[in-house]
């Protein structure tokens, strides 16, 4: 799977576990969530999102993504009820934030499998990017995530950006 991220390299592509850990990424991919992996270390877009600060000003629709993440655990749970990890992650993510311990009551069972996610990116600025997951068949419970762009949009030009510099910048 990891030749294939890497064999995509004009659009930021991620593959994401049942627990919403960053399991492998091409190197856009990489440069579009680097906020994400320098606030917490461990690349998990749930942690992110309730635990660091910085996550409300990067997803510029936090409110929609914190619901849709909360949502994905919730099914993942259901789906995986033993998982003794993502218990551990959804108790550690409910003492310690309440916005997610809200969320999480509620029971909603929903997987957001395409939308538009707007990104205040820290170094290239405002993003509106579509995206598209979809299950791995190989991989059980793995996800590849794909975000696009609109040709001639400031996002692609952005991305273009993003791009030169991971080349530039192994």
């Amino acid at each position: 799977m990891q030749r294939i991220l890497d064999s995509m390299t004009t659009t930021p592509a991620l593959v994401l576990n049942g627990r919403l850990d960053v399991v492998g990424a091409n190197a856009l991919g990489q440069a579009l969530y680097q906020p994400m992996y320098g606030a917490c270390g461990n690349a998990n877009t749930a942690h992110f999102a309730f635990t660091d600060p910085g996550a409300r000003t990067f997803w510029q629709d936090w409110s929609m993504i914190a619901d849709d993440i909360a949502n994905a655990l919730r099914a993942e749970s259901a789906g995986n009820p033993c998982d003794r990890l993502l218990t551990e992650l959804t108790d550690e993510l409910a003492a310690r934030s309440p916005q997610f311990a809200s969320r999480w009551a509620r029971h909603d069972v929903h997987v957001a499998h395409t939308g538009t996610h707007r990104i205040e990116h820290p170094l290239v600025g405002g993003l509106t990017l579509p995206f598209e997951s979809t299950p791995l068949a190989a991989d059980p419970g793995q996800t590849l995530l794909m975000y696009s762009v609109t040709p001639g949009s400031t996002a692609q030009d952005a991305l273009h950006i993003m791009a030169s510099w991971t080349t530039s910048h192994p």
